[in-house]
């Protein structure tokens, strides 16, 4: 991939998956890095029975001052120059590769758990770090925790409910 082909796609459409990585500590999570319009990429953590049935990821969002820091702080991200990345497309068989049975059971509590803890890695040097999810923003401000009770969250969204 070159950086004409990168800018070309954005003008056309408004984002551009470039990498996917399944982390095999968490079962079968993957980790998905998207570059869109504004300075801003997406890494979404997701799994392949949950991107079948569109539901049940987390994205997380990143802007950055300039599209040259985006690029350069997500190379170091990914581990990735440019020329390496890959543009991907939906088709769940190539989306996802072949995983053994066993590893499709994803992991996400303890996902939860390394996120609370600061263990998930994301990008550096952005400007500003948005998480669209009130649990997600909840148990990265640690409002909750990744074993909370039912009961605690209830009263966490109720919480929410009578501030809004």
């Amino acid at each position: 991939m070159t950086l004409f082909e990168i800018k070309q796609s954005l003008i056309l459409n408004s984002i551009y998956p470039i990498d996917r990585l399944h982390l095999e500590k968490y079962g079968g999570i993957f980790r998905e890095v998207t570059i869109m319009h504004d300075n801003e990429c997406r890494i979404d953590f997701l799994c392949k029975e949950n991107k079948i049935n569109n539901e049940g990821e987390i994205s997380f969002y990143f802007k950055f001052g300039s599209f040259d820091e985006m690029l350069e702080s997500i190379e170091n991200y990914t581990g990735k120059k440019i020329s390496e990345w890959k543009r991907y497309f939906a088709d769940v068989g190539i989306y996802y590769g072949e995983i053994p049975e066993w590893e499709i059971i994803p992991d996400w509590d303890l996902f939860k758990k390394d996120f609370c803890g600061g263990k998930i890695e994301f990008p550096k040097n952005y400007s500003e770090f948005i998480i669209r999810d009130f649990y997600w923003q909840a148990l990265y401000s640690g409002e909750l925790s990744y074993d909370s009770s039912e009961s605690d969250i209830e009263a966490y969204f109720r919480k929410i409910r009578e501030n809004t």
